[in-house]
């Protein structure tokens, strides 16, 4: 998966309220099987904002049981601002 790709997936987790935890799934899902197939090009900024944002979004749970249980897990909402954020930051990076 290309960094296009994956930056519309990003753009779908803003767009969608119901589906932010299948969106979330498949984006870091993508991500961490073009670094494990070694796709990812060293040097390029996009894709270490890419790969920040994955390892970030480990903490994202959308189960608010879970959440209590562990106060560093975030909910949809924060997901959802953590990746506006990045999609700003890959747009200034172009």
């Amino acid at each position: 998966m290309d960094v296009h790709a994956l930056t519309s997936l990003l753009r779908d987790i803003t767009a969608t309220e119901a589906d932010v935890p299948e969106l979330v799934k498949a984006f870091a899902a993508a991500y961490w099987q073009a670094d494990g197939r070694g796709e990812i090009p060293e040097g390029d900024e996009r894709w270490t904002l890419l790969g920040d944002l994955a390892l970030d979004l480990e903490y994202y749970e959308p189960n608010p049981v879970w959440r209590v249980e562990e106060p560093c897990y975030y909910d949809d909402a924060e997901a959802v601002r953590r990746v506006s954020e990045a999609l700003v930051q890959l747009a200034s990076s172009r």
